[in-house]
């Protein structure tokens, strides 16, 4: 592998790529929030005869209006309801608007000016670009009848939507005469795609409307802020957080929505012990029926007992109680754990100091169950002063460092652009990158993001690695516990970047030693190899933490692998990961391709993943002839063989290198493969691996010019020992309580200075020849039925240990015998003669004794001889070893008896034995007899 950004000239390279960042790439032009936007929605957009496709809706009955209130699913199906027409006027009807003479005539059918219609509610879509604090709507109108229902009186619905909620809120008359109105509608507008509705309500006649509307918007200016709190807002968040006003029940049902909640993020100064000024301005709220349910929350939140009654609304959480349908407030922090006490708000501006701890002001409405309410209100936020200290970032305003035109992809280095106040600019020098530098933090979806360089209008950060497959995230920029409101953040799986060094576009691209390749350093065409710096090239192999250093060893390399053009013309992309001991900052390696037109301002471009980069500039010249190079070896792959091998391909990585050039293994020329000028290989034969060292590779080149390089050293270890392997014991297994054996192991790659464990335990071994060995157990190793491993081990180098073979100890097999032995006498005296009849008992508890090696149980039992007047009936105890039995019984005073036998354990089988007279009256007799097993 090529010497990748490991040499204190590259991290001098990495630093400089860094300060190209911040210093020498052309910022990116972010257009500042307008004071102000005007956007233009008319009717009438086709030809009249046709079909206005901008302007949709939905029909109520045929004749009066819709008939009840509106719901989200009636403005949904207004915006995918058929398109209008625009239909010849009536006569009675004024043919323009004075306020803008392209609105057309617009009806539900193309008939509309001759006696029939519908109520209708009609739907047009704008787009608001610009960021806003307040806007306007004015509204020139036409209508047959009137808009919204009532006719004058404010019965139902209001007549103008936007974006669903009631705007200039009122019954408007006067068929075929031009009206206007005009209200603020900050609260309901939105940045990106808005609606505005109009419900033409037809009592007779035809239907038609003519309108042309004007939302003007315009930046935040001191005036206040202007809120929309709709009739369902809860006037807090559930929280069961420690401290959260209501741990228990969350207000509200389906129709609930949260609150509406004032911050720093709506660009007010929300520190401790500023004030807020709340205004109620206009708009009203209806409340819907309440259900009574029983309120039994003992929590003992502020105002509430355990003899609490009614209902679980809001008002029993203040003291003193609201009413229904007020409005109401709390101040929480971000956790939404309440700060201080809740209060009610009166019609009146109402004065408000942000208690220690505060970061948010919740408002809604007192209601239980916010069952079917319906309205809203209009209120004014005015603080005592614009907040200094809010960050913020630019819309738009995060684009790759590398590139300002440019998305960001997940690891890569970025360049946020906006305000931050800090109080001086900081750049990082360690790694991992902090993620707060000069007080300052950013989040990107709620992750903390490395940070490289703050400034008061330039952040450069890394993306996280932990939004890999996302397409967009949420930044915010926090200093001084002040959170700018969010920007998306477009993010793109390949976002590739060449860096540049100045104004003139220069490539952040090194040559082999490290020098910047420019007019004063050209590339030579089909030799230089060079190293480009750039972000942006997407997932890696051995993907290192969040704002942690790249590895070096092993790399981290791309999964997709880029292509390379300079000068226009395809070129060998060598390595393409991230830049060792960086940051998200990615290395390409590659060699000038030959053929490249000459020049000090040739053009370099990265394309991966279907995604080209912007372009670079490097300086090239044509190939040099007067003169070899002289070569550079810097890595030998392998590095090292044992001792022993067979032939190997020894390749060696450099620069420089020609097809004519030579190659010493150890002062031995070897034939040299020229693969290109950054790589050769040879073959190590045998010989040359043949015994332990360490031997110098050399490459050298012809005159003229040429050279040899210096020495890289290749070490041959060693030779390895085997690994050793078992395939059988014999025996494989033994009684328990034998031995001492010998255990045979057969196998492989046994040596005579290997070593044998059993059970975990060495023995001595007895080397027989490479594939086997013999050991003794003991009887200490058979003393207990169990399954035991025999494992062979070889010594370094080489060697380790073989897979274990397996022993069994295996248990006695336990004997029990009860049977009636019987036998004839043969009996030197007269009348000696008898019948033996016996009852025979093992004990089965656990041998204590061991005969020649087998467990010897204890035996009871009586033995009776019939007819003889030797012998009577007597007790009778002795032992059995293994199926061998021996006792000896006194029947009489000085009547000795010796029994012995062998027992068939096999089964029922017949069991043989006999006794003798030891002593006494009828000495030397004896008898044979059989007996059965149970």
């Amino acid at each position: 592998m090529f010497k990748l950004s490991r040499s204190p000239h590259t991290r001098r390279l990495v630093v400089r790529a860094y300060v190209g960042m911040i210093l020498f790439i052309p910022c990116l032009l972010v257009p500042p929030v307008a004071s102000g936007a005007t956007v233009t929605v008319r009717s009438g957009n086709g030809s009249a005869g046709g079909r206005d496709s901008a302007v949709t809706f939905l029909l109520g009955p045929a004749t009066g209006p819709v008939g009840h209130v509106f719901t989200a699913s009636d403005f949904s199906a207004a915006q995918t309801g058929p398109a209008a027409f625009v239909v010849t006027p009536n006569p009675l009807w004024i043919p323009s608007l004075a306020a803008d003479e392209s609105a057309k005539w617009i009806g539900t059918n193309p008939n509309a000016g001759c006696c029939s219609g519908n109520t209708a509610l009609y739907a047009v879509s704008f787009q608001i670009t610009s960021a806003f604090t307040s806007a306007t709507l004015e509204l020139f109108f036409a209508v047959d009848d009137g808009i919204g229902d009532g006719y004058g009186l404010v019965t139902g619905n209001s007549g103008i939507y936007l974006n669903g909620s009631p705007a200039c809120r009122g019954g408007f008359t006067g068929a075929s005469q031009q009206q206007s109105v005009s209200c603020d509608v900050s609260s309901l507008l939105r940045g990106g795609t808005n609606w505005l509705y109009i419900e033409d309500g037809n009592a007779e006649g035809a239907a038609g409307l003519l309108f042309s509307a004007t939302i003007t918007t315009a930046d935040f200016s001191g005036a206040g802020l202007l809120l929309n709190v709709p009739g369902t807002a809860m006037p807090w968040l559930y929280s069961t957080a420690s401290g959260g006003l209501n741990s228990k029940y969350q207000f509200g049902l389906a129709d609930g929505s949260n609150p509406v909640i004032v911050s720093s993020a709506n660009g007010i100064n929300f520190s401790a012990g500023s004030t807020l000024t709340v205004t109620y301005l206009n708009g009203s709220v209806s409340v819907g029926p309440e259900i009574a349910l029983p309120y039994t929350d003992a929590s003992g939140f502020p105002g509430d007992t355990t003899t609490s009654t009614g209902t679980f609304a809001p008002g029993h959480y203040m003291n003193p109680v609201g009413y229904i349908s007020e409005l109401v407030g709390v101040f929480t922090d971000n956790s939404g754990s309440i700060i201080g006490t809740p209060f009610a708000l009166g019609d009146g501006p109402t004065p408000l100091t942000i208690p220690v701890g505060a970061t948010q002001l919740q408002l809604g409405v007192d209601d239980d169950k916010y069952s079917d309410n319906v309205g809203s209100w209009v209120i004014q936020v005015i603080s005592s002063s614009v907040n200094p200290n809010l960050p913020s970032i630019n819309s738009g305003g995060v684009v790759s460092s590398a590139d300002a035109t440019a998305p960001v992809s997940p690891g890569s280095i970025a360049s946020v652009y906006g305000t931050f106040p800090v109080s001086s600019s900081s750049q990082t020098t360690v790694t991992p990158w902090p993620t707060t530098l000069s007080g300052l933090s950013m989040q990107f979806s709620g992750i903390s993001v490395p940070l490289l360089y703050a400034s008061p209008l330039l952040v450069n950060v890394q993306v996280p690695w932990e939004l890999n497959g996302q397409t967009q995230a949420l930044a915010t920029a926090t200093v001084a516990n002040q959170t700018s409101a969010p920007q998306i953040v477009n993010l793109a799986a390949f976002a590739p970047g060449i860096f540049v060094m100045n104004a003139q576009g220069q490539g952040a691209i090194l040559d082999s030693s490290y020098l910047l390749v420019d007019s004063s350093n050209p590339a030579i065409a089909g030799s230089t190899y060079i190293q480009i710096y750039c972000t942006g090239l997407g997932p890696v192999t051995n993907q290192p933490a969040t704002g942690a250093s790249a590895p070096i060893s092993p790399l981290a390399i791309t999964t997709t692998t880029p292509t390379l053009t300079v000068g226009g013309m395809p070129a060998t992309v060598l390595f393409s990961g991230l830049a060792p001991t960086a940051v998200g900052l990615y290395q390409v390696n590659a060699q000038v391709p030959t053929g490249v037109t000459p020049g000090s301002a040739v053009p370099v471009v990265l394309k991966i993943g279907g995604t080209v980069s912007n372009t670079v500039k490097i300086a090239v010249q044509s190939t040099p002839s007067s003169s070899n190079p002289e070569p550079t070896a810097t890595s030998l792959s392998p590095a090292l063989l044992p001792a022993g091998s067979s032939a190997a391909t020894l390749t060696i990585s450099g620069t420089g290198f020609l097809s004519n050039s030579s190659v010493t293994f150890n002062g031995i020329p070897h034939a040299v493969s020229f693969q290109n000028a950054f790589q050769l290989s040879i073959t190590l034969t045998a010989p040359d691996l043949a015994a332990a060292g360490i031997y110098p590779v050399i490459v050298a080149n012809p005159t003229p010019g040429g050279g040899s390089s210096q020495p890289l050293n290749f070490t041959v270890t060693p030779a390895l020992n085997p690994q050793p392997m078992i395939t059988s014991l014999s025996p494989s297994s033994a009684p328990v309580g034998s031995g001492p054996l010998t255990l045979t192991i057969n196998g492989a790659g046994f040596l005579s200075i290997s070593s044998v464990t059993f059970n975990g335990i060495s023995h001595a071994i007895s080397f027989q020849n490479g594939s086997q060995l013999t050991i003794t157990l003991t009887a200490s190793d058979l003393a207990v039925a169990e399954t035991d491993p025999v494992v062979v081990s070889n010594p370094s180098p080489g060697g380790g240990n073989s897979q274990p073979a397996t022993f069994t100890v295996t248990a006695p097999i336990p004997i029990s015998l009860t049977g009636n032995w019987t036998g004839a006498w043969l009996s030197i005296p007269s009348g000696a003669y008898g019948l033996l009849s016996a009852n025979f008992t093992q004990n089965n508890s656990a041998p204590t004794t061991y005969i020649q090696g087998l467990p010897a149980y204890s035996v009871t039992g009586t033995i009776t001889l019939n007819s003889s007047p030797c012998f009577g009936v007597e007790p009778v105890s002795g032992l059995i070893a293994g199926n061998a039995f021996a006792f000896t019984a006194a029947f009489a005073v000085g009547q000795q008896v010796a029994f012995d036998g062998l027992l068939n354990t096999t089964g029922t089988a017949v069991s043989s034995g006999a006794y003798v007279v030891q002593s006494g009256l009828c000495a030397g007799d004896y008898g044979i007899f059989t007996a059965t097993k149970n």
